[in-house]
């Protein structure tokens, strides 16, 4: 029953669709810590730059709709002009603080940083709630 120090996902959670999945994967990643680890993460603020948002496509043409996906959720080319898409999920500093709360992580530090704007990424450091810890409240 290994725990480690600390487990890293950089640029992979807003991959995954929909909360419930996103949820899943981030409890796996909690499971794995030490009661002291640390769990870093980043994701894409796509929709914070506007060069990102024009490269969106629309769920019709591939056979869904709005009703099908959830708020943030997008579907963007790879690069201007190519046939390829990849689904993207916009997860902002309240999602991220939601998902850590369901599966018992307290959010310790959190900033913004990457690309032209200096923005582009949210970056977050989660850690294990201990049992009487609140949620949210950092640990000892």
């Amino acid at each position: 029953d290994a725990r480690f120090d600390a487990v890293v996902c950089l640029a992979v959670l807003h991959h995954f669709p929909g909360y419930a999945l996103r949820r899943r994967l981030l409890g796996e990643m909690a499971g794995l810590l030490a009661p002291d680890g640390r769990l870093a993460l980043s994701t894409w603020q796509f929709l914070s730059v506007g060069r990102f948002v024009e490269r969106g496509v629309s769920w019709e043409s591939v056979g869904l709709s709005e009703a099908d996906v959830e708020p943030g959720d997008a579907l963007l080319t790879w690069n201007q002009g190519a046939q390829a898409v990849r689904y993207v999920h916009n997860l902002d500093l309240a999602e991220v603080t939601q998902l850590a709360a369901d599966c018992d992580l307290a959010v310790l530090d959190t900033f913004r940083a990457d690309g032209k704007e200096g923005n582009l990424n949210l970056f977050a450091v989660l850690a294990p709630v201990r049992p009487s810890s609140p949620i949210g409240q950092s640990p000892a």
